[in-house]
């Protein structure tokens, strides 16, 4: 319908447009249609069609060279627009290609550093230190190529970062041979893992026990006016539950875990040394030696979350130092870990070889934490937990010696604190 309503508007303008040409032309015609014969009237009319005919095909012809026009014009704009997107689709081909060019370039220097880490025998700390740099400065690197090859290139900046590279390079490369340094003497001291979460103000005296006859511990935990005016009884009890329920750090809580398992040895008959708490870091892996005249036992303890787990090395060092100590004293004695924790699978597989007996999942329990000696010479001491001879003191094979849980009940047996709170030992 489009085309027809076309061809019409065309022929009335081609008509109107060319209208004294066609009256000859209609004359003519007009004329010859006499000449064959017809009547006036017909011969009119059949020049009026001719004319009509004529008219519209010329309408007709003007119309498809109008939309010829019209789609060579869309065409040529077709044209264009997809060169251009061919252009640009070419640019980003090749911006690409620069991409994939420069990533194979990092990623084969990547791999080169990596290759180092697994061909290298050496293992040094300042090697691993120097390789995990390298690594760095590959980022950084990556970041001042970008800076510089972008569309409006940020020189400065570029430059300013690979100087603050430069120097971030060196300062991580120190700290990680001091932090692989630390991770090897841990890995042959364990314990040092729990020290190093010592207060500054609390790690002397853990390696070094002062011990001042004249200084009654008791004062720590109490005001002046308290330990004048409350009773012998009040003031240790107040000072022994301020204590109990102190903020604890990692080595407190290790040290509380290693007095319960001697505790419970203790009254299982055995005879036990505190080495963990009275020798600090010199102990050697050996917290509590325990023996009952047939057996001496080297225990390690390791009071760490439920969830935590106990790896090989611990188990090494327990056995290093109990065949230590069989060297040192010509006797047998076997290693005992216990922990609150658990063992992973190779470390329990180790122990077992080794001959390491192991208690998992021991968890620490209240008990009655007041030491109540009988010396030699019959003298009944009890010792509150912060004495300074507490862990020195031994229990079990005293007849009369106990443990307790409140001053009052030591006192009602007949057991009296330690003047001058370093009593005379008696082994």
């Amino acid at each position: 319908m489009k085309k027809l309503s076309e061809i019409i508007w065309n022929s009335i303008g081609f008509l109107l447009g060319g209208f004294w040409a066609l009256i000859p032309l209609y004359l003519f015609a007009s004329y010859l249609f006499k000449q064959f014969g017809l009547s006036a009237s017909l011969s009119e009319k059949l020049a009026v069609l001719v004319i009509t005919a004529i008219t519209v095909g010329f309408g007709g012809v003007a119309h498809e060279e109008d939309a010829c026009k019209a789609i060579q014009s869309e065409q040529k704009g077709e044209t264009v627009r997809l060169q251009n997107e061919i252009a640009v689709l070419n640019k980003n081909i090749r911006q690409i290609c620069a991409e994939r060019d420069s990533l194979a370039s990092k990623l084969e220097e990547s791999k080169r550093v990596f290759r180092e880490f697994a061909e290298d025998t050496a293992q040094s700390s300042p090697w691993l230190a120097r390789k995990f740099t390298d690594a760095v400065a590959l980022v950084d690197g990556e970041v001042v190529s970008h800076l510089r090859a972008k569309k409006n290139p940020a020189l400065k900046a570029a430059e300013q970062i690979r100087e603050m590279s430069r120097e971030k390079r060196e300062i991580l490369r120190r700290s990680k041979e001091l932090e692989y340094q630390l991770q090897f003497y841990e890995g042959l001291f364990p314990w040092l893992e729990e020290f190093k979460t010592v207060p500054a103000d609390k790690a002397a005296e853990y390696v070094h026990s002062t011990e001042d006859g004249e200084y009654d511990r008791v004062r720590n935990w109490l005001s002046p006016e308290e330990y004048f005016n409350l009773s012998t009884i009040q003031r240790n009890q107040l000072a022994l539950d301020r204590y109990m329920s102190r903020k604890k750090t990692d080595w407190d809580v290790g040290i509380e875990y290693e007095r319960y398992i001697g505790y419970l040895y203790e009254i299982s008959g055995f005879r036990v040394t505190y080495n963990g708490a009275t020798q600090g870091l010199t102990d050697m892996g050996r917290d509590i030696i325990a023996s009952d005249g047939m057996k001496t036992l080297v225990i390690q303890c390791k009071r760490w979350a439920k969830e935590k787990e106990i790896h090989e090395k611990h188990i090494f060092q327990l056995y290093g130092s109990t065949v230590l100590m069989n060297l040192e004293t010509g006797g047998k004695c076997s290693g005992v870990f216990v922990t609150t924790a658990h063992l992973s699978e190779l470390s329990r597989k180790c122990a077992k070889y080794l001959g390491i007996e192991f208690v998992e999942e021991k968890a620490y329990d209240n008990y009655p934490l007041i030491k109540c000696n009988v010396s030699k010479s019959g003298e009944k001491i009890y010792h509150l937990p912060f004495d300074q001879q507490y862990d020195r003191v031994q229990i079990c094979g005293k007849d009369g010696a106990m443990f307790v849980r409140t001053v009052q009940e030591a006192e009602n047996n007949g057991f009296r604190r330690a003047k001058r709170w370093v009593p005379e030992l008696d082994f």
